[in-house]
């Protein structure tokens, strides 16, 4: 039983901590609302003025990514309550930091050749430091 317990336990700080990441990303991509010309810090090749279309498209989509990463952290917070019971979640995560996360990245890098700043690496880290937890904290829930 205490195995149970533990495996619990992780399992609902898991759920926490990337629901808590995936808001802190929606915020920084929500901020694109406030301060569009943001947009060239997260693509220092963008090269659209701030009054054009492709600019405006831009920034939009910047914050639908950013009302999906609401959506994902926000039920990941809701499902910690009772871990177990949406324990399927976790492979979902891990899809979802696999593609969007650690595939785009590279293909960001190495496709579209956008500027490699550590930033990109340091995403690359965070992508994979979520998938390896959220992998052990699966095998130990089941």
């Amino acid at each position: 039983m205490p195995e149970t317990l533990d495996s619990e336990r992780w399992l609902r700080r898991w759920m926490i901590a990337v629901g808590l990441v995936y808001l802190l990303l929606a915020l920084n991509l929500s901020s694109l609302l406030v301060a569009p010309e943001q947009v060239y810090l997260f693509f220092p090749t963008y090269d659209a003025p701030l009054d054009s279309v492709a600019f405006a498209a831009t920034a939009d989509l910047g914050l639908l990514a950013g009302l999906v990463y609401v959506v994902i952290g926000g039920f990941l917070l809701w499902a910690s309550r009772r871990p177990k019971a949406h324990v399927v979640l976790v492979p979902l995560i891990i899809a979802i930091e696999l593609v969007a996360g650690i595939i785009d990245d590279l293909y960001f890098i190495l496709m579209r050749a956008y500027t490699v700043d550590a930033i990109y690496f340091g995403f690359i880290v965070l992508h994979l430091v979520v998938i390896a937890t959220g992998y052990f904290v699966y095998q130990q829930a089941e």
